[in-house]
């Protein structure tokens, strides 16, 4: 008797998990290009976020990184799927590229990307100085 039921539960666990690994592709993503700055060198950190309906999802990072100029940043960022057909990605930029040397918080939309099984490859200059809101947060 309790062979059936579990022999039920797992056929329908199978093919729940067909469609879900038919459509699961591997997107991946190389965001590169350069911070314009007006300072010779400064730190940052930056999280890399896909923007869902309910929770956004944090794909990509780098650890707390010095720059000096040109200030070139490079951020890596991977992702299984959305559950539409883009992805919509931005940035979360923490950084003190500030005239009085404050940290602050930018938000920067780095566009929509198709979902694909695939990489994807992004040149984007980001103007830098004095933007986002003033934070408490550590680089």
């Amino acid at each position: 008797m309790f062979a059936p039921k579990l022999m039920i539960f797992f056929v329908v666990v199978v093919l729940l998990a067909i469609p879900s690994s038919i459509n699961a592709y591997l997107s991946t993503f190389q965001f590169e290009g350069q911070f314009e700055c007006n300072k010779p060198s400064f730190h940052y950190r930056i999280v890399v976020y896909e923007n869902d309906n309910i929770f956004d999802d944090a794909i990509g990072h780098t650890d707390r990184m010095y720059s000096r100029e040109p200030h070139m940043y490079n951020v890596s960022a991977s992702d299984t799927g959305d559950g539409n057909n883009f992805y919509e990605i931005y940035f979360q930029i923490v950084h003190d590229c500030d005239d009085r040397n404050l940290v602050r918080e930018y938000y920067h939309d780095m566009g929509e990307y198709k979902v694909k099984d695939g990489h994807t490859r992004n040149i984007t200059n980001i103007l830098l100085t004095n933007k986002g809101k003033l934070t408490k947060d550590y680089i």
